[in-house]
């Protein structure tokens, strides 16, 4: 889905691209994107449901401080 991926994209900006850092990436996109359909099966619109994902993940800040690359 194009929003986490810009999402993701802009976490992962001021990292070097390495393998790691790929894998990682695509790890956390298709956990987001899993979550996203989970959401919108229990009833959530898509807007709602993007909402949460983005929520659940924090802000870019907080995640890029939790990433060890």
């Amino acid at each position: 889905m194009e929003v986490f991926n810009t999402y993701l994209n802009n976490i992962f900006a001021s990292y070097q691209e390495t393998e790691q850092a790929r894998r990682l990436k695509e790890s956390l996109l298709m956990t987001m994107e899993e979550k996203y359909r989970d959401l919108t099966l229990e009833g959530l619109s898509h807007d709602a449901a993007v909402g949460k994902v983005m929520s659940e993940f924090g802000t870019i800040d907080e995640l890029a401080d939790e990433l060890v690359l």
